[in-house]
C-alpha cells in the first residue's frame, strides 16, 4: 500500500540511496527513481507455454514496470526488439546491458575431476546444466541422443538442473518417460540441482556444454561458459547468436538430426577437462567485462537521477 511504499522510500532516502534497481514493478506512488530490469517477453513467443492467467499477469507487470521506471533495463537486442512490439512507448526509456557470469576464484583451486567421483559419473561427457523447463529444450536432446547412440555407446550426457516446472507438474515425469522409450537412460545422467560450486566444476571437466534452449533473454549457461572458456553446443536463436561464444557450434533447435551429429563430433574428438590456456583468457577477458558493464551501469544510472 501507499503507506507501506513511503515508508520503505523514506527509509532508503535516510540511508544514502537515491535510486532503486529492482524487478518487478512497485507502483506509481514510490518516491525514488527506479531503474528497472525486464529479464525476456518469453510468453510473447510462446504463450502456450504458460496459463492464460499467467499470460496476463506477466503482461500488467512489465507494463506497469515500464510506466513507473525512470530507466528499463533489458539484457539483448533481442529483448528490446520485443519492448519495442510490447510498449513502444517506453523504449526511449530503455537500455541494454548484457549480465557477465561471474566465477569465484576459489573454482579454480579444485581438480575438476574430482567432482567425476564424487557424482559417479564418468569422465567423459556433455554437461546440460538447465532447468527441466518446457522452453530448455530436453526433448530434443532426448531425440539427438537415441540417434547418437549407435554410433557413440558410451555418449553420456550430464544433466543438472530443477525438475520442478511449476507451468506443469508432470512435465519432468514426461521428461523420464521420453527418456526410458529411448532407451537412453543410461546415457542420460539426471543429477537435478548441484552446489554452484560443483556446477563449475562440472563445466570445467566436461568435454563441452549443451545449451538447447528455444528461448532465452540471455542465457547464463552461455555467460558461464565464456566466464570459463569452455567450448558449447548452443541452439542457433537469435540471442545465443548475439552472445557470441568464442567457437560455438549451433544448431537448429527443432532439428534432432543436427544435433545428433553435434554431439557425435565433439564426443568423438574433443577431450574432457580445461583448455588452460582458453581457461586463462576467459579470466583475463572477464574482468575487462565486468569492468565495463560496471561502468555502463552507472551510466544508466546517472542518467536518471
Amino acid at each position: 500500500n501507499i503507506k507501506r511504499k513511503n515508508q520503505i522510500s523514506s527509509f532508503l532516502r535516510k540511508s544514502g540511496v537515491n535510486a532503486l534497481f529492482t524487478i518487478g514493478e512497485l507502483g506509481a506512488n514510490f518516491s525514488l527513481p527506479l531503474l528497472s530490469w525486464i529479464p525476456d517477453f518469453q510468453h510473447l513467443h510462446f504463450p502456450d507455454f504458460f496459463s492464460e492467467e499467467e499470460n496476463s499477469r506477466r503482461n500488467r507487470t512489465f507494463a506497469r514496470s515500464a510506466r513507473h521506471a525512470k530507466r528499463i533495463i533489458v539484457s539483448s537486442k533481442s529483448c528490446y526488439e520485443d519492448l519495442r512490439s510490447f510498449a513502444p512507448w517506453a523504449l526511449d526509456k530503455a537500455r541494454v546491458l548484457p549480465f557477465v557470469a561471474q566465477i569465484p576464484s576459489e573454482v579454480y583451486n579444485r581438480h575438476p575431476k574430482s567432482i567425476c567421483s564424487k557424482y559417479n559419473i564418468p569422465e567423459r561427457y556433455i554437461l546440460l546444466p538447465n532447468q527441466f523447463w518446457k522452453h530448455k529444450n530436453h526433448k530434443v536432446v532426448i531425440e539427438a541422443l537415441e540417434k547418437s547412440v549407435p554410433l557413440c555407446p558410451d555418449l553420456t550426457i550430464v544433466c543438472t538442473g530443477n525438475t520442478n516446472e511449476e507451468r506443469d507438474q508432470s512435465y519432468f515425469g514426461h521428461l523420464l518417460g521420453l527418456i526410458s522409450r529411448a532407451g537412453v537412460r543410461e546415457q542420460m545422467v539426471l543429477l537435478g540441482l548441484v552446489p554452484r560450486d560443483d556446477l563449475f566444476s562440472l563445466m570445467r571437466q566436461s568435454m563441452a556444454v549443451l545449451q538447447p534452449s528455444l528461448f532465452e533473454g540471455w542465457s547464463t549457461t552461455v555467460e558461464e561458459v565464456k566466464s570459463l572458456g569452455k567450448s558449447i553446443i548452443v541452439s542457433d536463436i537469435p540471442v545465443h547468436r548475439e552472445q557470441g561464444a568464442l567457437g560455438a557450434h549451433y544448431f537448429d533447435p527443432h532439428d534432432a538430426d543436427s544435433l545428433a551429429d553435434c554431439l557425435a563430433k565433439t564426443f568423438l574428438s574433443f577431450r574432457p577437462g580445461p583448455d588452460m590456456k582458453m581457461e586463462e583468457l576467459a579470466r583475463e577477458s572477464l574482468r575487462s567485462r565486468t569492468s565495463e558493464f560496471g561502468r555502463k551501469f552507472v551510466e544508466i544510472v546517472k542518467e536518471m537521477m
